[in-house]
């Protein structure tokens, strides 16, 4: 290999991740956090499905409800519908706090505080859910309902945490690029390695839930999973605040010697060193400066851009929400699909399933996307298309499992390109605004991922139960439908308006 090719080689590999590896620190804690998260979010599936069964029938039966047809599908029921429920409880508060928290790190340059909120927010959960467990029906769904809201009120736990995260690579991009800017068209490379951290912990936590559960799904399991979920949530929480004040305090050598006074506004990552005396303010006018948080994100909407930026920003949004409507809005819903008959997994069996479907994401955001980009030059647009055909395909995988029960085990390979479009989409979303305004941007993505699972996941989970025991497989039939006339058409549109765009 000749010397200009390793010459290149590494110039490249420090454009990608060595400029940019104090920003990239921030993996490990999104591993971890995802991980703790998952094996909650399964946890709190399966709860919910036990407590139903046991209320409504005895524990032989709910041992072995699969085969009793009729009750199976009276818990079906119920389960989806206490499921809008705590969906409501926990994505109203969500949806204004999360807005907030974007704006509050927007002003400081500085994610911790986001990070740290949300991190709050995960381990309240997790303690009133240690507790909710051994309660009777009716006072743990009262618990869990208190969970949710705790859980939105400080930002919509993982939604704001993985917000923060690409914020935060973000920002520090910026601050690097100030001083080399020959590294923003790996943006996206970046992302997927956030992106990838995030699905290998949904790995290890889908693959680790299964086991803690068993297929039994005894109480004191469930107990036990909360347990270490909020231990895990601590670990993250104690990491998060040493990584940033170890962030703080290497950062600076990094950065040119500032000169002269002239230099001190600019945005490098010693400015963070630069004292600010900032005048005293009410409590009053602090907590009327929260509101005005809101009106924030209207703004960023309706400030003027260069070459259409702004209708391309809501556009995007418009489209992003299509997109997740038919992944995260039926993702509550493949829970009680694939343990029902005919496809009838098991608990240990379904973990499994959500390992192999989260490894498979992971590998190709962290193996297939790289080669994209860097041999065939592809540019984030057709990776928009391939991340929604995938997506695509796992719906048409879901249609047909009903009847063809094996080839449910295609998902995994089928969704394993789908994580191309939120990385693509975040990636277009911090382009096209000010780098002041990135956590902003980010926040409305996550607002819009909110809104997802509050429309549509509750249209779809109304869908479902109205048709479990005749059609159950109608609700993915409806997702292709909204693929076909809705996002394609408009991802069309979109892909003609990016290309006058130079990133």
């Amino acid at each position: 290999m000749s010397t200009n090719r390793l010459d290149q080689i590494k110039n490249e590999f420090n454009f990608i991740i060595l400029n940019y590896r104090y920003a990239l620190l921030i993996c490990p804690a999104l591993l971890v956090y995802i991980f703790s998260n998952d094996i909650n979010i399964i946890a709190l599936y399966g709860l919910i499905y036990r407590k139903i069964c046991l209320h409504n029938f005895n524990e032989t039966i709910c041992n072995s409800l699969q085969n009793f047809t009729n009750y199976s599908i009276l818990v079906q029921e119920i389960s989806s519908h206490k499921n809008i429920e705590l969906n409501v409880a926990f994505l109203v508060p969500a949806i204004f706090a999360i807005i907030q928290l974007a704006s509050i790190g927007d002003r400081r340059r500085n994610y911790q505080l986001p990070l740290i909120v949300s991190l709050i927010g995960s381990l309240g959960q997790a303690f009133i859910l240690i507790f909710a467990v051994k309660q009777e029906y009716s006072t743990c769904f009262a618990l869990l309902v208190v969970s949710q809201i705790v859980n939105g009120l400080c930002g919509g736990g993982s939604l704001a945490f993985i917000s923060s995260c690409f914020s935060h690579i973000a920002v520090h991009e910026d601050k690097v690029n100030a001083i080399n800017n020959a590294g923003q068209k790996y943006r996206s490379i970046r992302y997927s390695i956030l992106e990838s951290s995030l699905l290998f912990g949904q790995f290890f936590g889908s693959f680790s839930s299964g086991y803690l559960i068993g297929n039994r799904r005894e109480l004191y399991k469930f107990q036990q999973t909360y347990i270490i979920s909020f231990s895990l949530y601590l670990i993250v929480f104690i990491y998060t605040i040493i990584i940033f004040k170890y962030i703080k305090r290497k950062s600076p050598d990094e950065v040119p010697k500032i000169e002269n006074n002239e230099n001190l506004d600019v945005d490098v990552l010693k400015t963070d060193m630069v004292h600010v005396v900032e005048p005293k303010i009410g409590l009053f006018k602090k907590i009327k400066n929260q509101f005005k948080f809101l009106g924030e994100a209207w703004v960023l909407l309706s400030k003027k851009r260069d070459k259409n930026a702004r209708f391309l920003i809501i556009s995007i949004l418009i489209l992003f929400y299509f997109g997740c409507s038919i992944s995260l809005g039926i993702i509550s819903l493949q829970y009680l699909y694939l343990i029902k008959k005919p496809i009838s997994l098991t608990q240990i069996q379904y973990g499994l399933y959500k390992a192999l479907s989260t490894c498979c994401r992971a590998v190709s955001l962290l193996v297939i996307l790289p080669i994209l980009k860097r041999f065939f030059k592809l540019p984030d647009y057709f990776l928009l298309v391939i991340g929604l055909t995938s997506e695509f395909l796992n719906l048409v995988v879901f249609s047909l499992a009903s009847r063809f029960t094996w080839i449910v085990w295609l998902g995994p390979v089928a969704y394993m390109c789908s994580n191309y479009f939120a990385v693509c989409v975040r990636s277009y979303a911090s382009k096209l605004v000010d780098k002041n305004e990135t956590g902003k941007v980010f926040g409305l993505v996550g607002v819009t991922e909110f809104l997802v699972l509050l429309t549509s996941s509750t249209a779809f989970s109304l869908i479902y139960k109205q048709t479990v025991s005749t059609f159950p497989s109608l609700v993915f039939i409806v997702g292709c439908g909204i693929c076909i006339l809705i996002c394609y058409p408009f991802l069309i549109f979109i892909i003609r308006e990016l290309k006058k765009h130079q990133f």
